[in-house]
């Protein structure tokens, strides 16, 4: 008897409708929430050929998770979003309730070639805020956060956004969230040059708050550095104040979109190279008390290493480097996998071993999230290497490992989204 591949088996079992029939891994999440940019095909970063599918628009997806394949359900929403800076361009709510996306750039709405598409793309402004406990996913509110809104990340609290836009002078904005609204904005410079024509020339491209909601980082792309900032209110506690807060830190590459571990200890955040040269993931040690900010550890880890995330046990991180996944076929830097790095982290040192290197067959992995108890791992795809119909996919991946070890399996199980999937979040 010939055996089929399971990604084929998924896709019988949603097209004809088996009952009972049970996925091979438990993915322990209630919904997950995924950002397709379907304006422009992975090749169009290098020739400026967007090879746009008319009719397919950016979209959110959300998806109902269940262990039983007969249970599990997708809803989607136009909402206009961009590809072209970190993953984190999407918020949800501490309730689960909603959804905030950052348009960096609107859609693109005809089929031209592009010199730059990152450049000629029109601007965005919006922050939309998208109600998801519905039966259909609904837009409750909108609200303009600055040019080119690049980052956005929800405090612990809940209530607060931090948000980095190239709005010169205004490049870190707090937006409040009260009673399902966005309520007051407060926008600041980075401040870290006195010259405006210098200010204007260095981007503030992420920012991630502590764990304690006292602390900010900002990557400052241009000038390949993160800078820290303390967060207060004024005496009469009504109006947010941001101070620089200690060492300002520099890498060799470019840096991209960071995080805390969970304790607050330490700043984990990639440092990118050329697509030929391998990028590096950097662990700052994080001084609380004294602001006196150090690198503790870095790895090498393959090419245009844009994304990771940590796994719940704070010890364990995955990577995700596109390499020349991204480039046209007849291109000499073209790869033919993208490539996901397992690794280990020292809680009490901060130094990072890496475990596992293994190749991803997706196109241009921008989004990764484990389930609650993390024994799964979440994977975007932008697109594959298939001739004729470009779509996004979600991957599934098992991991096992304990102190000092670990592995990820692919599970051979794909779930075919939007084109350009790339953001993803999860509701536990």
């Amino acid at each position: 008897m010939k055996t089929i591949n399971s990604t084929l088996f998924l896709f019988i079992l949603f097209t004809f409708g088996v009952n009972g029939q049970m996925l091979p891994f438990k993915f322990d999440a209630k919904k997950i929430i995924v950002l397709s940019d379907a304006d422009f095909a992975a090749t169009a970063l290098i020739d400026g050929k967007i090879n746009k599918t008319y009719g397919v628009e950016d979209s959110l997806t959300v998806i109902n998770w269940a262990d039983d394949v007969q249970r599990i359900s997708k809803q989607s929403r136009c909402v206009s979003n961009a590809a072209f800076s970190w993953d984190k361009v999407m918020e949800i709510s501490n309730d689960g309730k909603y959804a905030f996306v950052v348009e960096t750039n609107e859609r693109a709405y005809s089929d031209k070639n592009y010199q730059n598409i990152q450049s000629e793309f029109t601007d965005g402004f919006n922050i939309y805020a998208i109600e998801l406990g519905t039966n259909q996913l609904k837009e409750v509110c909108v609200s303009q956060a600055g040019v080119k809104p690049r980052s956005i990340h929800l405090n612990n609290a809940g209530d607060r956004f931090v948000i980095t836009t190239e709005q010169v002078g205004s490049e870190i904005s707090l937006v409040e969230w009260k009673n399902g609204l966005f309520d007051r904005m407060f926008s600041f410079p980075h401040g870290m040059y006195s010259e405006e024509s210098k200010s204007k020339e260095v981007r503030a491209t992420d920012a991630t708050w502590h764990p304690s909601d006292k602390f900010i980082a900002i990557t400052l792309e241009e000038k390949g550095e993160i800078a820290f900032f303390q967060y207060m209110v004024n005496e009469e506690g009504n109006f947010p104040v941001l101070e620089p807060w200690g060492t300002v830190i520099k890498v060799e590459g470019k840096p991209a979109a960071g995080q805390f571990t969970k304790d607050g200890k330490y700043y984990i955040i990639p440092s990118i190279n050329d697509s030929q040269k391998p990028s590096e993931l950097v662990v700052i040690a994080f001084d609380e008390k004294n602001g006196l900010h150090n690198i503790a550890s870095k790895a090498t880890v393959p090419a245009m290493a844009e994304t990771f995330c940590i796994h719940p046990n704070n010890t364990h991180i995955v990577v995700a480097s596109k390499k020349g996944s991204y480039f046209p076929f007849n291109n000499t830097n073209r790869t033919t996998s993208s490539a996901l790095s397992l690794l280990f982290l020292n809680n009490e040192t901060g130094e990072l071993k890496t475990l596992q290197e293994v190749p991803y067959l997706g196109v241009m992995p921008k989004g990764l999230s484990f389930d609650k108890d993390g024994s799964v791992l979440a994977i975007t795809s932008f697109e594959y290497n298939d001739l004729f119909e470009k779509k996004g996919a979600l991957e599934f991946w098992n991991f096992s490992g304990k102190i000092g070890e670990g592995k990820l399996e692919n599970t051979g199980i794909k779930l075919n989204l939007t084109r350009g999937a790339h953001a993803i979040k999860i509701i536990h």
